[in-house]
């Protein structure tokens, strides 16, 4: 009865006010005391998925061989290139915002679980984290469940989006519990590095060039994805989902970026009521060009 309608996006496009209004729960009350303005106008949505793991040591290990990727999966989530009733000049602008709270650092490269236990105790000894839930590495063990959750994604804007991220970190994360089997650990490079490339693909998304942190090589974002499927095809083969990861990478490819399909929908009038039209439909609706 309020007229409202669910939309998909990594930012809220229209101004929600500030200071953004907290979860009223104790919790949030702390984090809103502690990091005053941080928190103020953070309205942010992501998509985390979740690959079950047999131990807390091997997921911290598959974090440290997604690691090389991470870039690569957020541009190909970018899905925020509007937030407080303008443009931002970045495919996820989600990315950026997120990375002002202390503990939201660059992913290190752990390991070791006890690798990861002291990067965590680090950010909870600084006051960084508030406690354990604020542990914001892009890629980490799940502290409630037995899984490897991999955090970096923008909010996908259609199911089928949703679906092919599950799909990719599923069989990446197979081919890095094989490496670790076969005693190969994950590349390791500066976090420096790996936060060019994070602002690289949050400013570029599906649609410009990549960084690989690894390489230092600059490709298009487009060439970098494909190397990623090729790296997650023998887990994409073991689960049998290489066709329809196939399938779905292509017609992401044919609509563009969840970014560029908010800027074609905004562009053709520039009117906001254009874009919100936009995000309600592909919530619901099918993978296509705008």
């Amino acid at each position: 009865g309020e007229g409202s309608r669910v939309v998909a996006s990594g930012c809220a496009p229209l101004a929600a006010g500030v200071p953004t209004p907290l979860t009223p729960a104790d919790r949030y009350r702390r984090m809103g005391e502690r990091y005053g303005m941080l928190v103020d106008d953070l309205s942010v949505c992501g998509c985390h998925v979740h690959v079950g793991m047999p131990d807390r040591e091997r997921a911290v290990l598959v974090a440290d061989h997604l690691r090389p990727w991470l870039p690569a999966l957020l541009a190909l989530s970018a899905n925020s290139a509007f937030a407080g009733g303008r443009p931002t000049g970045h495919a996820s602008w989600r990315a950026v915002t997120w990375t002002r709270l202390p503990s939201a650092v660059p992913q290190p490269w752990f390991g070791s679980l006890a690798g990861y236990e002291r990067a965590s105790e680090e950010l909870l000894v600084s006051g960084a984290a508030l406690d354990s839930g604020m542990l914001y590495f892009s890629v980490r063990p799940s502290e409630r469940v037995p899984t490897v959750e991999v955090r970096i994604f923008d909010v996908a804007a259609t199911a089928e989006e949703a679906v092919l991220y599950a799909l990719l970190i599923r069989a990446l994360a197979v081919v890095a519990l094989a490496d670790i089997e076969a005693g190969r650990e994950g590349p390791r490079f500066p976090e420096h590095t790996l936060r060019l490339a994070l602002w690289r693909a949050a400013h570029d998304g599906l649609e410009g060039m990549s960084l690989d942190p690894a390489t230092g090589t600059l490709l298009t974002a487009r060439g970098r994805v494909r190397q990623l499927m090729r790296r997650a095809a023998p887990g994409l083969e073991a689960g049998g989902d290489r066709t329809t990861a196939r399938d779905l990478l292509g017609r992401l490819f044919a609509a563009g970026s969840g970014a560029h399909r908010q800027r074609a929908a905004y562009g053709r009038r520039r009117r906001f009521d254009d874009l919100h039209d936009h995000l309600s439909r592909s919530f619901t609706g099918p993978l296509r060009p705008t």
